[in-house]
């Protein structure tokens, strides 16, 4: 290997991370959160699962003047800041400091959150913030945690980067959840409607985990990329993915884009009146034939053409050959798009 360019390959990637650290006190980091200015996005919501002992233990440190770790977060574009690791250290400080009925409903909680299963200060179990004396409330809430922040000059690759790589553990985010944090915007709420249309759901059979996880938004953005940037896709999926979001992030042909989405729709629910896209033998939608199959629909809108498919045309051994694991390149790609037209307008399945 060639490493004579590799400084100038690093130097040129850190040009594009800009971050600043700074301190804040519990009592500003609250108020931030409960007006606005630090934002947790919704994708993020599922992931606070801290249990009562897990939040007291945070809550004893801050106390005992402990060290936390950092919390990090990326600058928007309002200068707001969206969280990007710390939500559960954040979600505990508001729980425990300003348990409002806005604030417990938007944490999922039903009550302020009293202490309990310490050991190193038993004294603090059964004890809410406002059970604290006085002087500990005031040095508590006077307590600083570091925040470091991604300003608004890096990139959106490095945030991507960034989110993908803190939030980490048994409740990951998936790819499209991190884009749904990394890139909000109009696109991103127009991902949403489309993934949330009935007739769209109707057509798709998935477990409750992959209904909420992003696969939805995840389907409907591959749909658009492949129809409208296909040509930069050389594979693999992950960042071709991000290049759209980026692309069309603030701005993108809505009336067009809902247009044909809803009309590829509208084609399938002809061809599954009753039910959703399924294989024999599956009780979940197979996503990658079924993708192929919703943009073959759109081509069928586009011609104004009927899909009448024959029976079997779900199993043809060709488009089953090219739509299994590792079969998501360009080729493959063509391929099960190319048949899946074929058979939607009738042609006979091997």
């Amino acid at each position: 290997m060639d490493y004579s360019d590799l400084t100038a390959i690093v130097t040129e990637r850190r040009r594009n991370v800009d971050v600043q650290t700074t301190n804040f006190s519990v009592r500003e980091l609250v108020r931030m959160v409960s007006e606005g200015e630090l934002n947790v996005s919704p994708e993020y919501q599922r992931l606070f699962r801290w249990d009562v002992q897990s939040e007291s233990r945070l809550i004893e440190s801050l106390i005992l003047g402990l060290p936390v770790p950092s919390l990090f977060v990326a600058t928007n574009d309002d200068f707001t800041l969206e969280v990007v690791d710390g939500l559960q250290r954040l979600s505990t400080l508001v729980h425990f400091v300003d348990p409002t009925k806005d604030s417990l409903k938007a944490l999922g909680k039903d009550s302020a959150l009293v202490l309990n299963e310490l050991e190193t200060v038993p004294q603090l179990n059964g004890v809410s913030y406002a059970d604290l004396p006085k002087e500990l409330q005031l040095h508590f809430s006077r307590t600083t945690l570091q925040l470091t922040a991604l300003t608004d000059k890096s990139d959106y690759d490095v945030r991507f980067e960034l989110f993908d790589r803190l939030n980490a553990g048994s409740l990951r985010l998936t790819n499209q959840e991190v884009r749904n944090a990394v890139y909000r915007g109009p696109f991103v709420a127009f991902l949403h409607e489309m993934a949330a249309l009935p007739k769209f759901r109707s057509l798709i059979r998935l477990d409750e985990q992959r209904l909420r996880d992003g696969t939805l938004e995840e389907t409907v953005l591959k749909f658009f990329g492949y129809r409208h940037a296909r040509a930069s896709y050389r594979g693999p999926i992950k960042p071709f993915l991000n290049d759209c979001m980026k692309l069309w992030r603030t701005q993108f042909p809505e009336a067009q884009f809902r247009k044909e989405f809803v009309g590829a729709v509208d084609i399938l629910r002809t061809v599954f009146p009753d039910g959703p896209y399924l294989r024999a033998d599956y009780h979940s939608t197979p996503m990658v034939p079924f993708e192929a199959a919703l943009l073959a629909a759109a081509r069928l809108a586009d011609s104004e053409q009927v899909a009448q498919p024959q029976a079997g045309w779900k199993e043809d051994k060709r488009l089953r050959a090219v739509s299994g694991g590792g079969h998501n390149t360009p080729g493959k790609l063509d391929e099960r798009i190319d048949l899946s037209y074929q058979l939607l307008l009738g042609a006979q399945p091997e």
